[in-house]
């Protein structure tokens, strides 16, 4: 489904121009019933998808191939639509990063935005959950890619293995070859250290 964007318009004398925006305004709630009318819970606000993301606030202990590297802390953003997950390494080519997660009520997906102090710029990307894993498929314009006549295409996969267990994964896409492969470039585990379910 479309989207459909209303412009807000001043107030006008133009009994005219009243009545056509009154006549536009009606056509969208007509024809647009189930972005409108009838998405429960009401649009703009969390559904049933972000209580999967509400889960996961608390302490988390991060490692990388069996090995503690950091800890990361997890939290809800206006009013529990989105779900931020900060990074701090004590190790490692990143000192610190940022995962927003959300749900998308408009298109059904999760989405992320992801920031790491390796660089000035940030990474988006959007998928489905698959049994827990929610895997987000993104393109960056990425200049020296370009330059060599290559896409940059990737994986962000949030997988809940369980309520106390979780993984963070960037995977790159070879855009080199038809068979478009895939190339697992990092892997974060992270264990719940708010006392969690004991799972």
């Amino acid at each position: 489904m479309s989207m459909t964007t209303i412009r807000v318009i001043p107030k006008v004398r133009n009994g005219a121009t009243r009545r056509a925006f009154t006549l536009f305004a009606t056509t969208i709630f007509l024809f647009c019933p189930g972005y409108v009318l009838a998405q429960t819970p009401a649009p703009g606000t969390p559904g049933p998808e972000h209580e999967v993301l509400q889960a996961l606030v608390g302490d988390w202990e991060v490692s990388l191939e069996d090995e503690v590297v950091g800890s990361a802390t997890a939290r809800l953003r206006l009013g529990d639509r989105f779900f931020e997950m900060e990074l701090h390494f004590d190790s490692g080519p990143l000192g610190h990063a940022i995962y927003v997660f959300g749900f998308d009520r408009r298109h059904d997906v999760y989405t992320v935005v992801f920031f790491d102090d390796s660089g000035t710029y940030w990474v988006t990307a959007q998928g489905t959950d698959d049994n827990g894993r929610i895997a987000m498929y993104g393109e960056d314009e990425d200049p020296v890619m370009r330059a060599m006549g290559l896409d940059k295409e990737y994986i962000i996969v949030l997988d809940v293995h369980s309520p106390d267990h979780i993984s963070l994964e960037t995977i790159f896409i070879d855009t080199r070859t038809p068979e478009r492969n895939e190339m697992p470039f990092v892997a974060y585990y992270l264990r719940r250290q708010d006392g969690g379910s004991g799972d």
